[in-house]
């Protein structure tokens, strides 16, 4: 058999090998394509609208102590007291108050209910 056509035999065979290689990595990027958006459609749930939202709510309560280094208050709401996190206006306000003060603090909890921080307190208005 002359040179060439040995020469011709390997190129095609290469080139053929090649081909295969190619839609062997096609078929396999086409089926991780439909495992991954099957994958991601059953991950996928609704949420509520307000699931990932702050609420805020007020608060009357009597200030314990406040920690203006920390950033923290203690708060006496009925017989339970709670140290928590001041946070935006709140840190500024904090100074104003003292152990005793009667105070409205706007609390922020997360979407199950928990406190996280206090945002803003005010002095309570007296009672009539």
């Amino acid at each position: 058999m002359p040179l060439h056509a040995l020469t011709n035999m390997d190129t095609t065979k290469h080139r053929q090998q090649g081909e295969a290689a190619v839609k062997n990595l096609s078929i396999l990027f086409v089926a991780f394509a439909l495992v991954a958006s099957v994958a991601s459609a059953q991950g996928t749930t609704a949420k509520p609208k307000n699931a990932s939202k702050a609420i805020s709510h007020p608060v009357s309560a009597q200030v314990v102590s406040t920690d203006a280094k920390a950033k923290t208050i203690t708060l006496k709401v009925g017989d339970n007291s709670m140290t928590m996190p001041v946070q935006g206006k709140a840190i500024t306000e904090l100074a104003s108050f003292k152990a005793g003060d009667n105070v409205t603090a706007m609390c922020k909890d997360n979407a199950a209910g928990q406190h996280l921080a206090i945002t803003d307190i005010k002095a309570a208005k007296p009672k009539k």
